[in-house]
């Protein structure tokens, strides 16, 4: 079995046969490895693109709060303008109920001086009358 085993080892047949088997599993695993690094090279460039991506997204994340700096900045003025509007208002409206009163009380005071004119108006009447008559 020895001489038998050793002869065919030695055969160029089964050496030709045993060298295309090992250069098939060589070939077999190539092409594991090209599809092993086609797929590495895939994910190297998916994984860029979601790199780029994030980026991009942390670009925009940061401009819109920016936008909302400047719009709370905005808005707090804002309000600050309407207080300073409101308390315009009330010092308006406080000012009007003012001269409200001057002129309520003025009218008043001229409704009691013509009541006094109409009053002394009709006395000197009444002694003109008395006059003309004694004449």
């Amino acid at each position: 079995e020895q001489r038998v085993a050793s002869l065919h080892v030695q055969d160029p047949a089964v050496l030709q046969a045993e060298k295309l088997l090992l250069l098939n599993k060589i070939a077999e695993e190539e092409a594991r490895a090209v599809e092993a690094a086609r797929g590495a090279v895939s994910a190297a460039k998916m994984l860029k693109a979601k790199r780029q991506a994030a980026a991009e997204g942390a670009a925009v994340l940061q401009q819109l709060r920016a936008n909302c700096a400047r719009d709370a900045a905005a808005l707090q003025q804002t309000e600050q303008a309407n207080v300073a509007t409101k308390a315009e208002i009330r010092r308006r409206e406080r000012a009007v109920q003012a001269q409200t009163k001057e002129n309520t009380q003025a009218e008043e005071e001229g409704s009691a001086m013509a009541e006094e004119l109409a009053r002394i108006l009709q006395e000197v009447e009444h002694k003109v009358d008395l006059r003309r008559q004694h004449h």
